[in-house]
């Protein structure tokens, strides 16, 4: 038996981390949404990693719920994917979406990991590899910036070989899912700017996905575009040289925009510095895993 909402409403969930908790509130901007559905709120799934109870919870509202999408979950539990795809009683249907990500963008960001109680945060989630390997090296931070723009990372070779892997790694998440994004990417990473940062996509890829899932609502696709840039990810955008290649042909960005205010590359970095000269293991664990590159 499937449970309605107020007024005999379908209820939606949508399940992931920070793209699926912003795909769920656009949703509901679709006119024709609240007649027929109503929104079932999740908590993002990586903050209930380690927690059983609270994992089950969001198993069991779920499950409650007509229709949910789903990013592809595998260390859930109850929450992964197989494990709803098999407990979704007839009446119930699962959209899986996979989680949008095009490294080719940020070849240099990587997750060294956070130290145990640390005293402050970095300034992002992630790190890059050439901040690191600048602050092992004892590199100067007015320099930094300047071997970041014209890194070989960002360079014509480097760049085509990133395409080639993101494309690759891009189709394999297509997999099994239901509402696939590796066409889409394809087709328009080189002449658009697809992502802002790492795992948050920009405004056309957002609309891309919402689409989809109207789609399998039944709803009809706005003619206005409902995720703009004062619902997306564009508060932060991490930089992308593309001076040094012509495999992207959008905007150079040679700046960081960090909750919404512009920053140079220096100043993050000298952020990053501060966060490394009180935390020393990060750019230790990183050295012994990657080297200083």
């Amino acid at each position: 038996m499937t449970g309605k909402g107020n007024n005999g409403a379908r209820r939606v969930a949508v399940l992931g981390n920070c793209v699926a908790n912003r795909l769920s509130f656009l949703l509901t901007l679709h006119p024709a949404f609240a007649p027929v559905y109503e929104l079932v709120p999740l908590p993002m799934i990586h903050n209930l990693r380690g927690n059983a109870g609270e994992l089950d919870a969001a198993a069991r509202t779920a499950l409650r719920c007509d229709v949910v999408f789903s990013q592809p979950l595998f260390d859930f539990g109850p929450c992964n994917t197989d494990a709803l795809r098999a407990a979704c009683v007839r009446g119930r249907e699962l959209f899986v979406f996979p989680t949008p990500n095009f490294e080719a963008y940020f070849p240099d960001v990587v997750f060294p990991g956070l130290p145990d109680n640390p005293r402050f945060a970095p300034p992002f989630d992630w790190h890059s590899s050439i901040v690191l390997s600048c602050r092992l090296r004892g590199i100067n931070i007015f320099e930094v910036e300047k071997l970041y723009l014209n890194h070989l990372l960002f360079r014509e070779k480097a760049a085509r070989s990133g395409v080639e892997r993101a494309l690759e790694s891009c189709a394999k998440r297509d997999t099994g899912v239901d509402l696939p994004l590796y066409p889409f990417i394809e087709k328009h990473y080189a002449e658009t700017r697809l992502f802002y940062s790492w795992l948050h996509p920009g405004e056309e890829l957002l609309n891309h996905m919402l689409n989809g899932m109207f789609r399998c609502l039944g709803l009809p696709v706005p003619a206005v575009p409902l995720a703009g840039t004062e619902y997306g990810f564009g508060f932060n955008r991490w930089p992308l040289p593309i001076r040094g290649h012509s495999v992207f042909r959008f905007a150079e960005q040679a700046h960081v925009l960090l909750a919404g205010k512009r920053c140079s590359i220096e100043d993050t970095a000298m952020a990053y510095y501060m966060f490394y000269d009180f935390h020393p293991e990060v750019p230790e664990r990183y050295r012994q895993n990657f080297g200083s590159r």
